[in-house]
């Protein structure tokens, strides 16, 4: 007889909805300015940009609360909704044994834009600190380091003010949901809302750095879209994230949501852009 079940309990379902915390997020901070242009047109209606700012943490996320350690790269826009701010998450890439509940979580729950990876390397030796991110063969994020006490740009200081040892920064983002349904008779997207996740950042290390950065590009992952105009720098950093409620926004356009999330979820073999070479 076997001692397992695909039938779960009242309490496996209760539990479902234990907040997900990523605790002992190590690795690096970094941003910079792109061209406004661009990215207001990545962002579905009605969210409008709000600093033409690009950031990205690459982490090892060390103790997780729902699953193994694993490492995870963001790529975030500064979004506006009204008087609300909060990010809106471009990107988010993992590797590591809790990558996979890690990403169908996210997916499942939040439609965050989440893909596995076959190459993260992330690391520091003295004041120098490395990161690549390969996805398909191809280097996605080459990151280099000097950690000097600086950052690359005076707007950095700017930028980072709140990203101090003991300060809790607010990390607030903007999701899209959707569903697949029937518009007129034919296949189409329904139910277009966007929400908004409450997190917070609890700083626990922080030392700024200058950085040197190249982004790369796919058909499924064009980061390289997110032009580095100007870099401002970012940190080594340590840091616990909390994840904790979801508080519905405003209604949106489904069609226009999915527009600018089918790349994000998806690579291009799901919409016909994929041809085996046997």
């Amino acid at each position: 007889m076997s001692k397992y079940s695909y039938l779960a309990t009242p309490d496996d379902l209760l539990k479902t909805f234990t907040s997900n915390h990523l605790l002992n997020m190590e690795g690096y901070i970094a941003a910079w300015e792109s061209k406004p242009e661009v990215l207001q047109r990545l962002l579905p209606p009605p969210l409008e940009l709000a600093s033409p700012v690009v950031q990205i943490y690459v982490c090892n996320i060390l103790n997780p609360t729902l699953m193994p350690w694993y490492r995870e790269a963001s790529m975030t826009l500064r979004a506006k909704h009204g008087d609300r701010h909060a990010l809106w998450t471009m990107s988010l890439l993992l590797d590591g044994p809790g990558a996979e509940m890690g990403g169908y979580l996210g997916r499942e729950k939040l439609n965050m834009p989440k893909k596995l990876v076959e190459t993260f390397e992330i690391s520091r030796f003295a004041n120098e600190g490395k990161a690549r991110i390969a996805r398909h063969g191809v280097d996605l994020l080459q990151l280099t380091a000097d950690i000097n006490g600086q950052y690359n740009a005076p707007a950095g200081e700017t930028h980072f003010a709140d990203y101090k040892v003991g300060n809790k920064v607010p990390f607030n983002s903007f999701f899209y949901l959707y569903n697949a349904g029937m518009v007129d008779g034919k296949p189409g997207f329904v139910n277009g809302r966007i929400v908004e996740l409450d997190i917070q950042v609890d700083i626990k290390r922080w030392d700024p750095a200058t950085f040197d950065i190249t982004l790369g590009e796919t058909p499924d992952d064009p980061w390289a879209e997110m032009e580095i105009v100007k870099p401002l720098g970012g940190a080594y950093t340590l840091f616990d994230m909390y994840l904790n409620h979801v508080t519905p926004i405003c209604e949106a356009d489904a069609n226009e949501g999915a527009l600018r999330l089918l790349k994000h979820r998806f690579d291009a073999s799901t919409y016909g852009g994929f041809s085996q070479i046997r």
